[in-house]
């Protein structure tokens, strides 16, 4: 049960990386915790630039992040609930 935690809280890391809000982070993978005030808003490093867009993963890609195919499923769990 704890892994399975551990497992969402990194894929919501990911996420939170990524700029999604953490109130959405915390209700879409069920973590737990207490809706805070500044939850809906969006972070993303300062550090970041864009370096142009890929539209699409490269054909016949299956890289695993980390190495961890639960994490990559929770990455593609992410990405289904951000798409709709």
């Amino acid at each position: 049960m704890q892994q399975a935690w551990r497992t969402r809280l990194s894929a919501a890391k990911v996420g939170f990386d990524m700029g999604v809000p953490f109130n959405e982070l915390n209700r879409a993978f069920d973590l737990g915790f207490k809706r805070l005030p500044h939850g809906d808003t969006c972070y993303l490093s300062k550090n970041l630039q864009s370096v142009g867009m890929l539209s699409e993963p490269p054909p016949g890609s299956k890289s695993v992040p980390n190495g961890n195919p639960e994490l990559a499923s929770s990455i593609r769990e992410l990405n289904a609930i951000l798409k709709s």
